[in-house]
């Protein structure tokens, strides 16, 4: 990992258009180890139905 100034004349910054901006997937995963593993499904359902994709606009 490196600073910006770290970085400075090593990284090249690549523009993209508005039209090549799409995020088609959004990935959602539960982690084996949560505290809570039903409300965490829960919580990944309640992402992924129809009503909930107003938040992803």
């Amino acid at each position: 990992m490196a600073t910006w100034e770290e970085s400075r004349g090593k990284l090249e910054v690549i523009r993209i258009t508005e039209e090549q901006y799409t995020i088609k997937m959004i990935p959602l995963a539960v982690a084996v180890c949560t505290s809570d593993r039903e409300v965490a499904e829960a919580f990944s359902e309640h992402l992924v139905h129809e009503k909930s994709f107003q938040y992803w606009k």
